[in-house]
């Protein structure tokens, strides 16, 4: 990840420098998200306010649904941040309003970047992903883990190696919480 940002911090002065507005939204949106992978939550604000502020100003297809994608991936990890290592067992059995509100905004996000027409095969995997992590808190264990198996399947099917071993992580921890509820 510390390599990917390097990588991504390069190519993002580079993009801004000779003003190449599509690219600059991209790695933005990408450094971003590998940010929040390393938990550093003070630099991802930044990164996604400007992929927003590029995308919405110079109209650039491709980028938004990704952009939504990451910003749901935020709302999500702040929710988890907040309820520690055993926060599956905890959000499951009780979510007060504060948590509820921001589990529907995350999956308005995911939402949104789904409904986005043209929206590339792997960002809809990981929205559909992210669709999976929220299913849990929002309807079901069971609904949450028919939607990974599907998006395993569907990963799988288009070879996103990276997605399809995400979902088989999420997978096998939902079946794991299925057999310490009964």
């Amino acid at each position: 990840l510390p390599e990917s940002e390097n990588w991504y911090r390069r190519g993002l002065k580079n993009a801004l420098q000779i003003n190449e507005a599509y690219s600059s939204c991209l790695l933005s949106t990408f450094l971003a998200f590998v940010l929040l992978k390393q938990k550093k939550y003070s630099e991802v604000a930044p990164c996604l306010r400007r992929a927003f502020s590029l995308q919405r100003n110079r109209r650039i297809p491709g980028c938004s649904a990704m952009i939504w994608v990451v910003l749901g991936y935020v709302r999500l990890s702040q929710v988890l941040a907040s309820y520690g290592p055993d926060r599956y067992v905890k959000l499951a059995d009780v979510l007060d309003t504060s948590v509820k509100m921001q589990l529907f905004s995350t999956r308005s996000a995911v939402e949104h970047a789904l409904s986005i027409p043209g929206t590339d095969i792997e960002i809809k995997a990981e929205a559909e992903l992210l669709q999976a992590h929220i299913s849990l808190f929002l309807v079901s264990l069971e609904e949450a883990l028919a939607q990974a198996a599907a998006v395993f399947e569907h990963a799988g099917q288009h070879e996103l190696k990276w997605i399809a071993e995400r979902a088989e992580m999420l997978i096998e921890s939902l079946q794991a919480m299925k057999v310490v509820q009964h």
